[in-house]
């Protein structure tokens, strides 16, 4: 059967770690994780995917990385917004390591 075939969390893992590879710049992703959960809405509990990423990088420090979570409501996601979606998580990620270091950016 189709059920059978498809699974929109392994594609969804897959295509949210190439993307990953492609914006992730300045950062090391050390971990990639996909899991189904559910979000409270005004009209009650929806479905929707998280995607958990682990980053470390030269201001994190060798032994500390920031974890990163986004969430989308359709697993089918066109990969234009699933690239807009994990290109901010990243952004966030290198800000709040700017916030490391006492507000300086890297450039």
């Amino acid at each position: 059967m189709l059920k059978d075939t498809i699974n929109p969390t392994i594609d969804l893992y897959k295509r949210a770690a190439e993307i990953l590879g492609k914006v992730s710049f300045n950062l090391n992703i050390r971990s990639i994780d996909v899991g189904l959960t559910q979000m409270q809405t005004e009209y009650g509990l929806r479905p929707c995917w998280a995607i958990l990423y682990q980053a470390e990088g030269v201001l994190i420090g060798s032994e500390n990385y920031i974890t990163q979570i986004t969430v989308i409501t359709d697993p089918f996601i066109i990969d234009e917004a699933l690239l807009n979606a994990l290109s901010a998580g990243c952004d966030l990620i290198r800000a709040s390591r700017a916030q490391t270091m006492n507000g300086r950016i890297e450039k």
